[in-house]
C-alpha cells in the first residue's frame, strides 16, 4: 500500500503524535523538491533553447 503523506500527516495531527507530524512534514517537503527537480530537469530537455540562451533559471 503507498504511503500517503498528507493523510499521514492528518492522522498523526488527530492522534497528537508530534513527531510523526514532523516527519509528515519532511516528508512532504522533501516529495516538493524532488518533483520541483525533475520539472526543472524536464523544462532543460524540453526547451534546451532556454538553456544555451542562458534565460532559463
Amino acid at each position: 500500500m503507498p504511503v500517503r503523506p498528507c493523510l499521514y500527516l492528518q492522522a498523526s495531527a488527530r492522534l497528537q503524535r508530534y513527531p510523526d507530524i514532523v516527519v509528515g512534514m519532511l516528508l512532504i517537503g522533501l516529495l516538493g523538491m524532488g518533483s520541483s527537480a525533475l520539472v526543472r530537469v524536464a523544462g532543460r530537455l524540453v526547451t534546451p533553447w532556454l538553456a544555451a540562451s542562458g534565460s532559463a533559471r
